[in-house]
């Protein structure tokens, strides 16, 4: 940290503020919890060695508030000019400075701290689902900025809504922070940060109320939770007529509300017992947006329909007495009217669906001798012999080459070659959501592919692309999903790859069912749009990090709806580093079987099956065979845990399960050795001679051999 940053620091604690250390990243440099009840000492500072240095606002003792305009300053002239005209005394008194991203602050001193508080948007329409950086720009997951937005619908378009001008102020917790001059890239304007004004209450309410009147975001209004009584009908209810066409001002005068001034097609108003100053806005749509926390009996920053305004105000909050009022003054259509007969003739509608499903149900119980005679079509496959038609799981650990096995998979179906060099496979079309990737990382490793692999490249045309979709439970990602697959189809779709689940799954599982039945609906819906349309469907997936299943597959991440879903399911296993791998297939229509896979740098390519007694070892001790193979010799625990990088009391607690597993024999004097396996032909494999050493008696447990498991009986009797 600078001589000047320093020093700054010591002069604002000798005026009472709370200064605070830095990065050039402008995180902290110390936990924050050290020094909440107390401002740092100038021996603390002397030992800060970072550039930057901001303030803790909102403290109970000469608390400072920050007014942030974010957005490269995006609505800070305009604000500017506007106090200036009104209050040009005011302006003249603060100090205002220039942040290092084109933004501005404005610091004030207050005489009671102020909470930190968001009071404008800015609302950027980007073209569908994903995250983007403030300025509406896709994100590359390759190089992400410090702050993204995930973009949601909106009055159908999809919108981000980055803080435009927001307050650094009291928190639940410490205070917010904020970084200031003389920080690198941060210039003063007017004024001096350890001198800014003290300003009145009103003064301050002035500066807050203006920044709102700069809010471009109103959130949809929520609907209210009616009682029975007052949901029966799906049509023209009162509450809906009044608001399609019930006005509210008069009734928000009636409590108090004054009206303040009206800018463009929306009207600011204050609340009761304030006079000037916006307390709240309401929009041309008749949208009652409050922001003051003092707007009894609406929550600050909610959004409120005109029949909950009336229902809260008049009614007390109380839904079904308002609608009851209502209708009695001509809203909504009475009982028995067209509105009630659509109701009632979409009811019987849906009942005589759900009878006709159940008579055919019943009309289609076949009996087993039926079953024998039936001319069934053949299993359709994506890939033969490896991706039937259907869903499909792949798992495995992170950063394993999951992403590398679906690049080798739909490039090779796209070509018609052998995928993975193994399969035959026809020339097919495919659609690989890579919602983890960007198209920096997609390009370079279709490239590096090439280099390998030439063939590959002609039928890329085969495959296709998209690096952000839709959620799947409440985006309508499912339904844009069936609309590309059924337009694809036709021309060859044989394979879609979701790259993962959980950019597009549920958020949450719904609300009454538990993590099972949650997943279980949503990969059923997955399934039957594969099954409709005869293709495979292949999800991607991760392990759990616990692993404590003996059964691999049941280590897949996620409740057992969805393993328990998938017609098939690929379990990708190999040790960090490794230039092996082993794919562990399981299914409905398939055989399970364990291909072993090479690394070709880059891609996989298969070699064949895998030894089948190892498949069901966990990670690490599949690593600690391989560091035996790979040293060819005995070794000991401290010489196995060097080599992964592991402690030697775990090690060697693996070690000695191995040893009881029947693939490691102790050679005497701590050290350990491969148990040869035993050659197709049947043929007994050699073992190396050992010396029993001293202190055991000659015992045949120098061997290993009363810890071989049961049915190795050609290696006992090779090593005797």
């Amino acid at each position: 940290m600078s001589v000047l940053v320093k020093d700054f620091a010591k002069l604002a604690l000798e005026r009472g503020l709370h200064p605070i250390g830095c990065r050039g990243d402008k995180k902290p440099i110390i936990n924050r919890e050290k020094i909440k009840d107390r401002p740092p000492t100038p021996g603390e500072i002397e030992l800060w060695g970072n550039p930057m240095v901001g303030l803790i606002c909102g403290c109970e003792v000469n608390p400072v508030l920050a007014i942030d305009f974010d957005q490269a300053g995006l609505f800070f002239e305009a604000y500017k000019a506007r106090v200036m005209a009104e209050r040009h005394e005011l302006w003249a008194r603060l100090t205002v400075e220039k942040t290092m991203n084109a933004g501005a602050h404005i610091w004030v001193r207050t005489k009671r701290p102020f909470m930190t508080q968001k009071l404008a948007h800015q609302v950027i329409e980007v073209e569908c689902p994903g995250e983007y950086d403030g300025g509406g720009k896709p994100i590359d997951p390759d190089n992400r900025p410090k702050k993204s937005f995930k973009a949601f619908e909106h009055r159908g378009k999809w919108i981000i809504n980055p803080d435009a001008i927001e307050t650094r102020g009291a928190t639940a917790g410490m205070g917010a922070y904020c970084v200031c001059a003389p920080s690198p890239g941060y210039e003063l304007l007017q004024g001096k940060i350890l001198s800014m004004p003290l300003l009145e209450d009103e003064e301050v309410d002035y500066l807050l109320s203006l920044a709102r009147e700069f809010e471009t975001y109103f959130p949809e209004p929520k609907a209210p939770k009616l009682k029975s009584e007052a949901r029966t009908a799906d049509g023209n209810r009162p509450g809906d007529d009044f608001n399609a066409r019930g006005e509210i001002l008069p009734i928000l005068e009636k409590h108090g509300w004054t009206f303040v001034k009206q800018i463009g097609d929306r009207i600011h108003l204050a609340r009761p017992g304030k006079t000037g100053g916006t307390s709240a806005t309401l929009t041309d749509e008749r949208i009652f947006y409050p922001f003051s926390s003092n707007s009894h009996p609406f929550e600050p920053y909610e959004a409120y329909a005109p029949f909950s305004v009336y229902a809260m105000l008049e009614h007390d909050g109380d839904f079904a007495a308002a609608a009851k009022d209502l209708s009695a003054q001509g809203y909504g259509t009475p009982e028995g009217e067209s509105d009630w007969n659509r109701d009632g003739g979409q009811k019987a509608g849906k009942n005589a669906a759900k009878e006709n499903h159940a008579q055919e149900c019943l009309a289609g119980i076949f009996n087993g001798a039926d079953l024998l005679e039936m001319d069934l079509p053949e299993v359709r496959w994506a890939v033969p012999d490896l991706l039937p038609q259907g869903l499909a799981i792949l798992a495995g650990g992170p950063k394993l080459g999951k992403s590398w096995l679906i690049y080798s998979i739909c490039a090779g179906m796209g070509a018609g070659c052998r995928v993975l060099g193994h399969f035959q496979t026809p020339q097919a079309k495919s659609l690989y959501l890579a919602l983890e990737d960007g198209k920096r990382r997609l390009q370079d490793r279709m490239k590096a592919l090439f280099r390998n692999e030439p063939a590959i490249k002609s039928g890329l045309s085969n495959v296709d692309f998209q690096i952000t979709w839709p959620r799947f439970d409440d985006e309508g990602g499912l339904e844009k999903l069936e609309s590309y697959v059924e337009e694809n189809v036709p021309n060859g779709l044989k394979l879609v790859v979701i790259d993962t689940l959980a950019k597009v799954g549920p958020k949450s599982k719904s609300k009454g069912l538990n993590a099972y039945e949650s997943d279980s609906i949503i990969m059923t819906r997955i399934k039957s749009m594969a099954d409709k349309h005869g293709i495979c469907i292949l999800i991607v997936t991760h392990l759990s990090k616990l692993r404590t299943s003996k059964d691999p597959f049941d280590n897949i991440t996620g409740s057992m709806g969805q393993f328990g879903t998938a017609d098939t399911a690929m379990l990708l296993t190999r040790k960090r580093g490794a230039s092996t791998a082993t794919l562990q297939t399981t299914g409905r229509d398939i055989e399970g079987h364990s291909y072993e896979l090479a690394w070709s740098n880059p891609g996989w390519s298969c070699s064949g099956y895998a030894n089948e007694d190892e498949v069901d070892l966990t990670p690490e001790r599949l690593a600690i065979l391989q560091a035996f193979r790979d040293d060819g010799g005995s070794l000991s625990p401290n010489m196995v845990a060097s080599t992964l990088g592991k402690t030697p009391s775990n090690t060697g607690k693996l070690i000695k399960k191995l040893v009881e597993e029947g693939f490691l024999f102790s050679v005497g004097y701590g050290m350990y050795s491969l148990i040869p396996s035993v050659p197709s032909g049947g043929s007994t494999p050699s073992v190396p001679s050992v010396t029993s050493p001293e202190g055991t008696d000659g015992q045949v447990g120098i061997l290993g051999i009363d810890s071989l498991r049961n049915g190795n009986s050609q290696i006992v009797e090779g090593i005797l």
